[in-house]
């Protein structure tokens, strides 16, 4: 219940932004790691599931995509790239704290 309120509190103060809106945005979190994106999503999508059950997944090019959203809105996203080395988490959201906050710490436990 407390999820729930804190996330139409912050829709209404952030307003909607679409995912393309959200994906626009500079992250504010990014975090590179030697593990395969597969390895990464592996262990990162249960965490971000358990913090968060109606975060949504889905292929952008390349990269993984997660979406926190608040309909109609979409409060954040964490995006898992293939990089050179490995691969690398970033994260852009509304704010740095709350489940995005516990998002970026479950990321860097899959480092």
């Amino acid at each position: 219940m407390k999820l729930i309120a804190y996330m139409a509190l912050v829709s209404l103060l952030c307003g909607c932004a679409s995912y393309s809106e959200r994906q626009a945005q500079a992250p504010w979190f990014t975090l590179e790691s030697d593990r395969s994106p597969k390895e990464v999503e592996r262990c990162l999508a249960p965490k971000l599931r358990d913090i968060a059950p109606r975060v949504t997944g889905g292929p952008d090019g390349e990269a993984q995509v997660y979406s926190f959203v608040a309909d109609p809105a979409v409060l954040g996203t964490v995006t898992i790239i293939p990089d050179s080395d490995g691969s690398r988490v970033e994260i852009r959201s509304v704010v740095q704290g709350g489940v995005f906050k516990k998002a970026a710490a479950a990321a860097e436990s899959c480092r």
